[in-house]
């Protein structure tokens, strides 16, 4: 009996999977080309919110599943619920997957935007020492590849948390130092200047301009 149970369990856990993913591809979209676009999030993410009350572990499921970057601004602003993920961040975190990683900054950046609470300030530590960890090893394709996605997002974390402020921006200081390395080992101008290394160099100058500088 309690198999079955488990099972059943199991089942309507994957259906109100299947049903949010799609609720949140419908959130999807653009103003012009749909003028009614607001008034359809409203209406699913009230859904979404009250699938995720319904089922405590579906929101920690869904993020780790994961959907396009650009819906996460939606989804953390229009279902309050999306709080609970700050205690997952960690697990969401340390699963080694380099697209889950920006996913997660990303998802982290907008929590914090929308829920001062220090357990989201608590989560930020982890970020840093995450990065501190990949900085301080080899720095490959796939370092630059989630500085290009996460630069915007610890740009924002720094005006979000002077607590973190100076530990994010020496890490964008020290990322550029790095890039400009990598640049110089391409065989060609042409290559240099096409190059990721170029277009995160770029991205760090321009950010770099709306913050702070790094104390002497």
């Amino acid at each position: 009996m309690a198999e079955k149970e488990e099972l059943l369990r199991s089942f309507i856990g994957t259906q109100r999977l299947a049903v949010v993913q799609v609720f949140i591809e419908l959130c999807d979209g653009d103003p012009k080309n749909i003028p009614n676009l607001e008034e359809i999030q409203q209406i699913l993410c009230s859904q979404i919110h009250q699938f995720f009350i319904a089922d405590t572990h579906l929101p920690k499921l869904v993020h780790f599943n994961m959907y396009p970057l650009r819906l996460i601004p939606v989804i953390v602003k229009k279902v309050p619920s999306t709080h609970v993920l700050i205690n997952s961040i960690n697990e969401l975190l340390t699963g080694g997957n380099l697209e889950r990683r920006i996913f997660t900054i990303v998802l982290m950046t907008e929590l914090l935007e929308n829920y001062k609470i220090p357990p989201a300030f608590a989560a930020l530590t982890l970020i840093s020492d995450l990065l501190d960890t990949l900085i301080s090893n080899i720095i490959n394709e796939e370092f630059i590849i989630l500085m290009l996605n996460i630069t915007t997002s610890l740009a924002r974390l720094i005006m979000l948390s002077p607590f973190h402020a100076e530990h994010f921006l020496s890490t964008i200081y020290r990322t550029r130092k790095l890039a400009l390395n990598r640049l110089a080992l391409y065989t060609s101008y042409t290559k240099a200047r096409i190059s990721p290394e170029q277009k995160l160099i770029e991205m760090i100058d321009k950010v770099l301009e709306k913050l702070p500088k790094l104390p002497e």
